[in-house]
């Protein structure tokens, strides 16, 4: 836990089965984002962070275990090691910490590539990626559903804006099919499994754990079809505000270093930093935890990998990545020169 002499950051309780399973508006969302970033939780920031608290810096995140190696640095001390101090609020995903962001609030925000890349066609530059994985995103179907052609005229459940958006177009595609040759159903994580189990939805297309939470509700019906690993590769990246980026330089390289030092630990001690994520997080499924921890590269070098895969995510949603004016490299080479190639 953080130490008594510099309480950085607050621990929220997250228990993703107590969210609210109730319909609500987007718009309604948004504001009680906005307002509240966590059903149950204590709102750690004002209506908007002012520029001035420098040494500080609020960062954005979801709840899922994508978001480990952040998670992990806060709470063994990586970034207070670095002279930063972190105010971490965590939202029900990394879409919705996102729109909150976009909405002027908070320093930074991390999420998954097509939520971070939005941002970047707005008032907003990314500056490092924090992950890579394709074990995390899934395909799910209920009864009946075995394949992709099984879910035409079906309803599917897709978070929208959310990287579960961009695989469910290169998962209809492989099999030539479109978007609106099914009902997409555009819903939170929690609802999904509520969704399916109720029969409200035929299939979703999400991320762990909640594919394993609704097999186990369903007794095996509802299973995986697919993992994102056979389609593409999954990127969480960390974006800040233009703002920010333009005046807190020493901030912004403190962040680098004490993420990459958290992210070797997390690569080099999977099961133990899966543990300090989910005790900090109150998350009980240990076993889901460790898998996802097992199954992600945790990383903030920027790389030709890490762009190519971005331009393919622009290519097929048609925005122009221009990482002259998109993306910021030069916090991390100032950190460690060989973290940019």
């Amino acid at each position: 836990m953080l130490d008594l002499e510099a309480p950085l950051s607050r621990s929220v309780e997250i228990n993703i089965e107590d969210l609210t399973m109730k319909s609500v508006s987007r718009r309604t969302m948004l504001k009680m984002a906005a307002a509240m970033p966590l059903v149950g939780a204590v709102p750690i920031l004002g209506p908007r962070i002012a520029q001035a608290q420098t040494g500080k810096m609020a960062i954005f995140i979801g709840t899922a275990p994508h978001f480990g190696n952040i998670v992990v640095a806060d709470e063994k001390g990586f970034f207070r090691k670095e002279g930063l101090q972190t105010e971490l609020t965590p939202f029900a995903s990394g879409s919705i910490a996102c729109e909150a962001f976009a909405a002027g609030q908070g320093h930074a925000a991390d999420c998954g590539d097509l939520g971070a890349l939005k941002l970047w066609t707005k008032n907003s530059v990314g500056i490092c990626p924090t992950a890579r994985s394709g074990a995390w995103s899934i395909v799910v179907g209920g009864k009946g559903i075995n394949s992709a052609t099984d879910m035409r005229g079906k309803k599917v459940g897709v978070l929208m804006g959310s990287t579960s958006e961009y695989f469910a177009r290169i998962y209809l595609a492989k099999a030539g099919m479109k978007m609106t040759d099914v009902d997409v159903v555009n819903l939170r994580p929690p609802e999904m499994v509520t969704g399916l189990v109720q029969k409200d939805i035929d299939a979703f297309i999400l991320w762990e754990p909640f594919g394993t939470r609704v097999s186990a509700a369903t007794k095996g019906e509802a299973r995986i079809l697919a993992k994102g690993g056979d389609y593409f590769t999954e990127w969480m990246i960390a974006t800040a505000s233009r703002g920010y980026v333009k005046n807190n330089r020493a901030e912004l390289v403190a962040y680098m270093r004490g993420l990459d030092a958290a992210s070797k630990w997390c690569n080099a001690n999977p099961k133990e930093a899966a543990d300090v994520y989910s005790a900090r997080m109150k998350v009980k499924e240990l076993d889901i935890s460790r898998s996802m921890f097992e199954g992600a590269h945790w990383t903030v070098a920027y790389t030709p990998e890490f762009r190519r895969d971005i331009e393919r995510l622009g290519e097929f949603i048609n925005v122009k990545v221009d990482w002259n004016t998109m993306f910021d490299s030069s916090f991390l080479k100032q950190a460690n020169p060989a973290l940019v190639s």
